[in-house]
C-alpha cells in the first residue's frame, strides 16, 4: 500500500507575518502514530518576548492525538525565529502568534477541505471576486486585562489586502465571538501584547 503523505499549507497568522508554515515539512508527518486515513490539524499558540525569543508554546486546538500535539509544539519552539514584535505604539512588546498546522495521510492524493478559524464570520454572500472558502487574518492589541483594540487587516496593504468590508465585519465580530488570551511574562505577570486571529467566513 502506497500512502499519500502531506503536511498541507499551514494557516499561519502572526502580527509580523513570520512564516510559521515554513517551519514544517512533509518529513515531519509522524506516520507511525497516525491512523490511515487521517486528516486533522493542531492549533498552536506561541508566546514571543519583546526581543523575539519564543517563551512557550501551547495547544489551542488538539488533533486528538497527544503525541502529534506535543511534536508540533516542539518543532515550532525549536525552529521558530522572530524579529522583535513591534506594537501599535512603535515599541517592542510581547506577541502571541497562532498557526493551524494541517496533517494528512491517506491512500489517495486528494487533500482534505477543512474550515479552520479562531472564530466564524457568517455572511449572506461573498464580495464579488471571492470564492469559498475565504479566511481572513486580523491583528489587534490586547491589554493586560484581555481587552482587544485597534483591530485591522493583518495582510500588507496592496495586492494581499483582504476585502475591507469583511475586515470591518470581522473586527466587529471579534468583540463578541472571541476571547483573547492574556499574554504573561516569564514571572507570570499579565503584559500588553499584539495578537492575531484567523477568521473563517461562512456563507449561510
Amino acid at each position: 500500500m502506497q500512502l499519500a503523505i502531506a503536511l498541507l499549507a499551514a494557516l499561519s497568522t502572526a502580527p509580523t507575518s513570520p512564516n510559521l508554515s515554513g517551519l514544517f515539512t512533509p518529513d515531519d508527518v509522524p506516520i507511525d502514530i497516525l491512523p490511515v486515513p487521517f486528516a486533522g490539524f493542531v492549533g498552536i499558540r506561541l508566546t514571543v518576548q519583546p526581543d523575539g525569543k519564543v517563551q512557550d508554546c501551547a495547544i489551542e486546538k488538539s488533533s486528538g492525538i497527544r503525541e502529534l500535539d506535543n511534536q508540533t509544539c516542539g518543532i515550532a519552539t525549536k525552529r521558530a525565529k522572530f524579529p522583535p514584535p513591534i506594537g501599535s505604539a512603535g515599541t517592542p512588546v510581547y506577541a502571541i502568534y497562532r498557526s493551524d498546522i494541517v496533517y494528512a495521510v491517506s491512500e489517495s492524493p486528494t487533500q482534505p477541505h477543512l474550515h479552520i478559524g479562531d472564530f466564524y464570520l457568517p455572511v449572506v454572500r461573498l464580495p464579488q471576486g471571492l470564492k469559498d472558502p475565504v479566511q481572513l487574518r486580523i491583528k489587534f492589541d490586547v491589554d493586560p486585562q484581555g481587552h482587544a483594540a485597534n483591530c485591522e487587516d493583518e495582510a500588507a496593504p496592496g495586492r494581499d489586502a483582504h476585502d475591507p468590508q469583511l475586515i470591518a465585519a470581522a473586527c466587529a465580530k471579534l468583540q463578541t465571538a472571541y476571547t483573547p488570551v492574556v499574554a504573561k511574562d516569564e514571572a507570570g505577570r499579565p503584559v500588553p501584547s499584539i495578537q492575531d486571529a484567523t477568521v473563517a467566513v461562512i456563507v449561510q
